[in-house]
């Protein structure tokens, strides 16, 4: 069965490394990312948007700089690959909130 099942993530993380916000979500499927919001509490950051291990977007942050990305056009996805989780590395332990909306697509 093709359809999109969209899903809704808090984000609640402060270790540095290496993060999973959406696990995988079976062979054939792609998680495709519509709308993040992020918020480092205090110092700066590095944060990095994966598709499993694979960079798909690095952003400098400044001490308390949020982040927001909307997804408007289908020719702006962030897309992970198929059956790969959705990752965010943070370079240095601060905390950051914010959530995330995806669609999952393909076959389940």
């Amino acid at each position: 069965m093709n359809s999109d099942r969209k899903i809704r993530v808090r984000i609640n993380v402060s270790a540095s490394g290496d993060l999973a916000v959406l696990a995988a979500q079976g062979a054939g499927t792609k998680i495709i990312l519509d709308h993040i919001n992020l918020f480092p509490s205090g110092g700066a950051n590095v944060l990095s948007l994966k598709s499993g291990s694979d960079v798909i977007a690095d952003y400098a942050l400044g001490a308390s700089q949020g982040y927001t990305y909307d997804n408007t056009t289908p020719y702006n996805e962030v897309e992970c690959g198929d059956n790969e989780a959705f990752n965010l590395t943070l370079g240095s332990a601060t905390l950051v909130t914010g959530f995330a909306l995806f669609r999952v697509i393909g076959e389940y």
